[in-house]
């Protein structure tokens, strides 16, 4: 891990009010909300795989573990405006939406971006719900709300009309 990318994640993480590891829902945002500042464009070396709860980077546990907490002293770095802009438009993003929501979000946009299937939205969706059956009973318009969402901030594009 380079140390940038430790004082760089030190201050999203901090962007993001996230200032403890020692609770399972600040550990969830660190994972969801990095992954989509990634997503966004921000620089962290993260790899992301596919695990219980959507997209999951244990190269991000660790780091974040070393970066956050009460007896932390590890500095963070400034971020540039550009950053600002990532964590700003992440932060946007992430309103209002609930483990849940960020769940299947995080693993829509996944499956997605590693071309699942023959890449369209009813393979990805076939193959969410393989991976988390309890997804079979979200609805068709909520499952749109969903793709809505990822299309309106870039992360996906729109379906073609014809």
């Amino acid at each position: 891990m380079i140390m940038s990318n430790l004082g760089r994640l030190r201050a999203c993480l901090k962007e993001f009010g996230i200032s403890t590891m020692s609770d399972f829902d600040s550990r969830f945002k660190v994972q969801k909300y990095t992954y989509f500042a990634i997503r966004f464009g921000l620089d962290l070396d993260f790899d992301f795989n596919l695990y219980k709860r959507g997209p999951y980077s244990p190269s991000l546990t660790a780091a974040a573990f070393s970066v956050v907490g009460e007896n932390n002293t590890y500095p963070g770095t400034q971020l540039t405006d550009k950053e600002k802009e990532i964590i700003q438009k992440t932060r946007n993003f992430v309103e209002g939406l609930t483990q849940r929501d960020l769940e299947i979000m995080t693993t829509l946009d996944y499956l997605y971006h590693i071309g699942c299937g023959d890449g369209s939205r009813e393979a990805i969706e076939r193959r969410l719900k393989q991976l988390k059956p309890w997804t079979a009973k979200i609805s068709e318009d909520e499952m749109k709300q969903y793709w809505r969402k990822l299309e309106e901030y870039e992360l996906v594009p729109r379906p073609e009309t014809r």
